[in-house]
């Protein structure tokens, strides 16, 4: 997380990051608390996917191919077909 904060990534990449250890701390709280309410379980388990799709967007916006652009295609082949069926 130091290495996100100090580097020059940008602002929404250093912002998903500390949402994510913010959410990830809870939800290590919640997997402790004594207190095991019906409540608590869901809470656990929607900040988990919570987690999963913040952490998935992080190492999304980390890697090189998010920077790169898009190759294009040539499109060599025509329509499939002339005309539609009927």
């Amino acid at each position: 997380m130091a290495w996100l904060l100090l580097s020059d990534s940008q602002r929404w990449l250093k912002t998903v990051g500390l949402l994510a250890l913010l959410l990830f701390g809870a939800q290590a709280w919640l997997g402790v608390v004594t207190t095991r309410t019906p409540e608590v379980g869901v809470a656990h388990a929607i900040l988990s996917h919570l987690c999963f799709a913040l952490l998935t967007l992080l190492a999304l916006g980390a890697s090189p191919a998010w920077y790169r652009d898009a190759a294009l295609l040539e499109d060599r082949a025509g329509p499939r077909c002339a005309r539609w069926p009927g």
